[in-house]
C-alpha cells in the first residue's frame, strides 16, 4: 500500500513539474490569485477599496512568492521551472485565509504589518498572541510549511534540507510581514506619512520585487541579468528617463520634494524602466537578422538567451508595469497602454513600423507618450488640460526627436539594407543619406528656438546646430549626436532657471 502511494505521489509531482506552463501565463494566474486575494480582504473587512493597498499587496506577495520559490530551489537543489508550476498548484491556498478569519472567525478587522518589536516577541511562538496576522493566516503558513517541506523530502530525501526549508519558509513571511524592520521610515503618527503609508509601502516592495526578480531570472538563466543591464546600458534609456522627468517638473500636480509624490516619481520611474526594457527585448527579437548583422555582440545574436526567453520576459515586464502603473492615476495608466501598444506596433508583424520609412516619427511619438506620461500622474481627469507652454514643448519634442532620430539608424545600415528595411540611409544611399540626416539633426538641435527666441539663443543653439552635424558627418559616430542634444538640453536648462 505504502509503495502504491508513493509511486502515485511521484507520478503526480512528475506530471506537474513536465507540464510546461507558459511564463506568460503563469505570470498571469499568479498575477489573478494575488488580486482576487486582495479584492476578498478589502471587500470581506468592510475597509473602503483603495488601489494603493491594493497594488502594494500585489507586490507584498510577489516577493514572498518569488522567495519562497528560491528558498525551495535552493535548499531542495530543484528546478525552478518545477517549483513553480508545483508552487502553482497550491497557490489557491493564498484566497482562504480572509474567507476563513471572516465567516469562521468572525474578524472584522484588516490584516495589519508587524512592528520590529512584535516580531522579536511572537517569532518563538509562531505569531499566536498577535491579532494582526489572523487565525487563516496561521492555517495557510501551516499548510505552506507542511507542504513545502514534504515536496523538499520527497524530492530530495533528505531530512534536513526539509526542515531546512519550512524554517527558512517561516523567517521569510516574518521579515517580509515587517516592513519597518529594514524600511527607515519615522513616525508614522504623522498625519502626512500615515495618509501615505501604503504608497510608500508600494514603493519599497516594488523595488523589492524587482531586485529579487533579477536574482530569479539568474536562476532561470545566468546570463539574463547581463542581458538586461546591457540593453539599458544606453543614451536612450537616459532619453526616456529624462522625457518622464521633464513631465513630471511640469507636473502642476506634483511636488517633488513632498511626500508622496516624490514616492509617485519614483515609481512612475521605474515603471519607464520596465517598460522601455520590455520593448527593447521585444525589438531585439525581430530585428535579430538585422542585429546578427550590425549588431554581434548582442546576446540574443550570441545564443546566450534565446528568442523565446527574450519575448517571454519582454510581455511579463509589459504587464508588470501596466499593474504598478494603476497607482499613478487614470490618464498615466492609459497613456502607459498606450506606450505598450507603440512599442508592439512598432517592432511586431503584420505592422512592424520598424520596417517603413518614416518610423522615426513614431520615436518622437514614443517620447511624447513618456513625457505625458509624467505630466499626468495624478491628474485629475475631470480638468484635463494643456498650456499652451506645454503644447509647445509636446511639439518641440516630436519634432526634435522625429527628425533627429534618424541618425540613428547609421549603426545598422548594412542590417537594415539586407534585411529590406527602408530608411534615409538604405533608400538614398549611404552617401546622400548622411547629407538628409545631417541636416535634419541641424535641425532637431535648433528646435528649442520654440521656446526661447532672444538674440544669444539664436546664437548659442545655432553654433550647436552647426559644428554637431558636421562632426557628425565627419567621424560618422552616433554619440557626437548624443552630445548635441545634451549640449542643448543643458543650455536650455541653464536658460530656463539662471537667465529666465
Amino acid at each position: 500500500m505504502g509503495k502504491k502511494l508513493t509511486g502515485l505521489t511521484e507520478r503526480g509531482v512528475a506530471a506537474i513539474e513536465n507540464l510546461s506552463i507558459h511564463p506568460v501565463i503563469l505570470l498571469l494566474y499568479f498575477s489573478l490569485l494575488i488580486s482576487l486575494r486582495a479584492c476578498v480582504e478589502q471587500l470581506l473587512f468592510e475597509k473602503e477599496f483603495s488601489i494603493y493597498q491594493f497594488t502594494h499587496h500585489f507586490f507584498f506577495a510577489s516577493i514572498t512568492l518569488m522567495g519562497g520559490m528560491l528558498i525551495i530551489s535552493l535548499i531542495g537543489k530543484i528546478g525552478l521551472k518545477q517549483v513553480s508550476q508545483i508552487v502553482a498548484v497550491g497557490s489557491f491556498l493564498m484566497i482562504l485565509p480572509p474567507i476563513i478569519d471572516r465567516f469562521i472567525f468572525l474578524r472584522q478587522t484588516n490584516y495589519e504589518y508587524l512592528r520590529p518589536s512584535e516580531l522579536i516577541r511572537n517569532f518563538m511562538t509562531y505569531f499566536l498572541s498577535t491579532e494582526k496576522a489572523g487565525k487563516g493566516i496561521h492555517l495557510e503558513i501551516t499548510l505552506i510549511l507542511l507542504l513545502s517541506g514534504f515536496y523538499v523530502l520527497f524530492k530530495s530525501r533528505s531530512l534536513w534540507r526539509s526542515v531546512a526549508t519550512a524554517l527558512s519558509l517561516y523567517v521569510l513571511v516574518a521579515i517580509v510581514s515587517t516592513p519597518r524592520l529594514y524600511l527607515p521610515l519615522p513616525s508614522l503618527k504623522e498625519t502626512s506619512l500615515f495618509e501615505s503609508r501604503h504608497i510608500i509601502y508600494l514603493l519599497f516592495y516594488f523595488v523589492a520585487a524587482t531586485l529579487l526578480g533579477t536574482i530569479f531570472l539568474w536562476r532561470l538563466n545566468r546570463n539574463f541579468p547581463r542581458a538586461l543591464f546591457q540593453a539599458l546600458s544606453s543614451f536612450r534609456t537616459l532619453h526616456f528617463l529624462l522625457m518622464v522627468g521633464i513631465g513630471v517638473f511640469f507636473n502642476p500636480a506634483l511636488g517633488l520634494f513632498r511626500i508622496p509624490d516624490s514616492i509617485y516619481f519614483m515609481i512612475a520611474t521605474i515603471v519607464m524602466i520596465f517598460l522601455w526594457l520590455a520593448t527593447l527585448l521585444v525589438n531585439d527579437v525581430y530585428d535579430l537578422k538585422i542585429d546578427t548583422i550590425s549588431n554581434p555582440q548582442r546576446p540574443l545574436v550570441s545564443g546566450l538567451i534565446s528568442p523565446v526567453e527574450y519575448l517571454n520576459l519582454g510581455f511579463c515586464l509589459f504587464l508588470l508595469a501596466l499593474y504598478a502603473s494603476l497607482v499613478l492615476g487614470v490618464i498615466s495608466y492609459v497613456i502607459a497602454l498606450m506606450i505598450v501598444f507603440s512599442g508592439v506596433c512598432y517592432s511586431v508583424p503584420p505592422l512592424r513600423i520598424r520596417n517603413r520609412m518614416f518610423h522615426n516619427l513614431f520615436i518622437g511619438w514614443g517620447s511624447v507618450l513618456a513625457f505625458l506620461f509624467g505630466y499626468f500622474i495624478q491628474a485629475d481627469i475631470s480638468h484635463l488640460s494643456l498650456s499652451g507652454e506645454v503644447m509647445m514643448l509636446v511639439l518641440l519634442i516630436f519634432l526634435a526627436l522625429s527628425a533627429g532620430s534618424v541618425t540613428k539608424d547609421l549603426k545598422d545600415y548594412e542590417g537594415d539594407r539586407q534585411s529590406g528595411v527602408k530608411t534615409i540611409f538604405t533608400v538614398c544611399g549611404l552617401k546622400k543619406g548622411m547629407l538628409i540626416s545631417s541636416v535634419l539633426l541641424s535641425l532637431s538641435l535648433l528646435t528649442p528656438l520654440l521656446l526661447f527666441h532672444r538674440l544669444l539663443d539664436f546664437f548659442v543653439l545655432g553654433l550647436i546646430a552647426l559644428i554637431i552635424p558636421i562632426l557628425f558627418a565627419k567621424f560618422k559616430q552616433l554619440p557626437i549626436a548624443f552630445l548635441g542634444y545634451g549640449i542643448a538640453f543643458v543650455y536650455c536648462v541653464f536658460k530656463h532657471f539662471i537667465l529666465g
